[in-house]
């Protein structure tokens, strides 16, 4: 039994494959040719050949990740007419937008965007659902989380602005004062020496500061 369901899932990776590449490559256009050779054209023969190498080896965790790598630049550029040419060439039903839709629900559960893939994760479900019916509550509680994320970015740049200051005396009525600011990527520093030892503190509240 298990031997069997593996077999259709071999044969449904290998059918879907072969046709996500003459997709990609009647999508990516007219290409540069270099003398006889056709980039473009060597590149989706080359993951044909292993796709057929891989069907015979019964290899369907190799399959199951080229067709992951292979609709990632679909997934980003929210292609909506990918599981209509896909249905139509072999028959199977192909979400490519599902495990988006799985960690977009983990997103609004934890109510935050925690990470960078989170982030980007929210970006393409943000272009996706503007595409979607019925989604508005979605797109609303996305824009939500966006501004919060931007809003807490901005709270810990602030926080993480580092200014140190070190007073060195040379002599009974003279201070040398360096502020050294490493906020940014280009750190700052300010040194400026007082005379006037009783009054320095005075004097640096005035000029330092500008």
């Amino acid at each position: 039994m298990i031997n069997e369901q593996k077999q259709k899932n071999l044969e449904k990776y290998n059918a879907i494959i072969l046709a996500t590449l003459a997709y990609l490559e009647k999508r990516s256009g007219q290409s540069i040719i270099y003398g006889d050779i056709n980039p473009i054209t060597e590149y989706y023969q080359e993951q044909k050949i292993k796709t057929e190498k891989d069907f015979k080896e019964r290899r369907l965790d190799r399959l199951k990740n080229r067709f992951k790598s292979l609709t990632k630049s679909l997934q980003n550029s929210i292609d909506l007419n990918f599981s209509t040419y896909i249905k139509e060439k072999t028959g199977y039903d192909i979400d490519i937008f599902e495990d988006l839709r799985k960690r977009i629900d983990i997103i609004f559960m934890q109510n935050q965007i925690l990470n960078q893939q989170n982030l980007n994760d929210v970006s393409i479900a943000f272009k996706l659902y503007q595409q979607r019916p019925n989604k508005e509550n979605d797109i609303e509680r996305l824009n939500v989380l966006l501004a919060r994320y931007v809003e807490g970015q901005s709270i810990s740049k602030t926080k993480s602005r580092m200014i140190n200051k070190v007073v060195r005396r040379i002599d009974e009525e003279t201070v040398e004062v360096t502020i050294f600011d490493t906020t940014g990527t280009k750190p700052k520093t300010l040194r400026r020496i007082y005379r006037n030892f009783s009054r320095w503190k005075t004097s640096f509240t005035h000029n330092a500061v500008g």
